[in-house]
């Protein structure tokens, strides 16, 4: 059983606490981040709206009209947001290089199947490229995802690739086993003769 490290609990931190936890957090894998990210995030509104509505009942309480209050500036946030934007841009960036990294796949299994398709449709000696055969399935399997709109017709090619080259096989074997008997038939025949 694989230990999830138990996060803090950033309920109890101030503002300045929590960004500098933000701050840490960040030089970290974006995917790794992303509910602590949102956790600190929360934390932190919760404490500024607790924080501007103690501010509000104290306006209240000196004679202030509540529709004139307005709450003061508030840097921690501006540094806040800062923060929530770099790590949205990381994120983004992290996104786009999966999608490249899945373009790359499928085309990496776009010649597979190619391949494949070549090694099935082969009018030589099948048998001789199940080897051959073997590594394209292996080289399928370490390959990574792809576009999710792919992911489907390149299986469907891919199972249809497969099944063609192992009929060749079975076809190929079932010929050579009615030559085999063929012969052994006239074989015995003349031996007889």
């Amino acid at each position: 059983k694989v230990e999830v490290p138990k996060l803090p609990n950033y309920s109890l931190l101030t503002k300045v606490e929590l960004i500098d936890s933000l701050k840490a957090i960040l030089e970290n894998d974006v995917e790794s981040i992303k509910e602590e990210v949102e956790i600190i995030k929360q934390s932190f509104y919760k404490r500024s709206k607790a924080e501007i509505e103690e501010s509000k009942k104290n306006f209240i309480e000196a004679g202030g009209d509540p529709t004139e209050f307005r709450p003061e500036r508030d840097e921690l946030e501006d540094l806040m947001k800062t923060l929530l934007n770099e790590y949205r841009s990381k994120k983004a960036a992290h996104t786009a290089a999966l999608e490249k990294e899945k373009e790359q796949n499928l085309l990496d299994k776009q010649h597979i199947l190619m391949q494949m398709k070549v090694l099935s449709e082969s009018s030589d000696d099948v048998s001789t490229h199940i080897n051959e055969f073997r590594n394209l399935q292996q080289k399928w399997k370490s390959i990574g995802q792809v576009p999710a709109q792919h992911s489907t017709d390149m299986w469907k090619q891919y199972n249809l690739n497969q099944e063609a080259f192992w009929d060749l096989i079975k076809i190929n074997n079932e010929l050579r086993e009615y030559d085999f008997k063929k012969n052994l038939e006239s074989k015995t025949l003349l031996c007889e003769a």
